[in-house]
């Protein structure tokens, strides 16, 4: 399910980082990032920090390896970001 309430930001700084990426990418900023800039004291601050955490935390893998993994079960699950 995908909330449109996400296409409409609220706060000044939410409609001008969007801006900013809109700009710089050519498009639309990807859901995962209207997610974390959605109310980001009370849910994105610690996604941010968790995901953090776990892509470059301690660990055997190097944050490279994560990412790659990541991205891979992206697009295994026909993930579009």
């Amino acid at each position: 399910m995908r909330l449109s309430i996400l296409d409409r930001p609220h706060g000044m700084w939410q409609r001008a980082k969007l801006a900013i990426i809109r700009r710089v990418a050519g498009g639309t900023a990807p859901d995962p990032v209207k997610v974390i800039l959605f109310r980001y004291d009370w849910f994105g601050a610690h996604l941010v920090r968790l995901l953090q955490a776990v892509l470059r935390g301690d660990s055997e893998w190097s944050a490279g390896e994560r990412e790659l993994l990541a991205a891979f079960t992206s697009k295994l699950r026909k993930c579009e970001y």
